[in-house]
Order: C-alpha cells, then structure tokens, then sequence
C-alpha cells in the first residue's frame, strides 16, 4: 500500500528523491522511494521520510503546488494509518 503510489511530478524531480532510491534504476523507482523507506518500520526510516518530504513540501510550495502535496500527504495518512510513528512524523510537516 502506498508504495507505488504515483508521486506528482515536482515530488519526482525534487531534489533528496533519487537519493532515497536505494538503487532502485527503474522508470518509477522514485515514485516507490517514499513507500520503501517507510516499508523499513523503523523510526529512523521515518524520519528519513519525513526530512525528505518536508524538503518536497518546500519545493512544491515554491512551485505553488501546495494542494498536490497535500493531497499526497493525505494518501500516505490514509495507506500508512497502522505505522502510528510515522503518522506522527508527518503531522509535523
């Protein structure tokens, strides 16, 4: 769940997503980046995912494509509800 949830496209050109790809070289490796660092279940992994989504979250803004953002971040609430730490990671963004 999640995991291969498209990422809009200024989250997939954002700087800090190709270095979440753990190598992934596929056409979509970084729309599945996000997923698989949270895939980890651990609270490092969150944050890592929290840093790089607050770092999109900037991007996106000054791109004036807030509503994009958040609605992604509405998907990651809503696919990811049972990981509790990583909820609230994200509430902090």
């Amino acid at each position: 769940a999640g995991a291969g949830r498209p990422l809009p496209a200024a989250l997939r050109a954002a700087p800090g997503a190709r270095s979440a790809r753990a190598g992934d070289d596929r056409r979509d490796g970084r729309a599945r980046s996000i997923g698989g660092i949270i895939g980890q279940t651990n609270n490092r992994a969150y944050d890592h995912a929290a840093t790089l989504l607050t770092k999109i979250k900037k991007l996106m803004r000054e791109r004036k494509q807030t509503q994009q953002f958040e609605y992604y971040i509405a998907q990651l609430r809503k696919d990811y509800k049972q990981k509790r730490n990583f909820i609230k990671k994200i509430e902090k963004i």
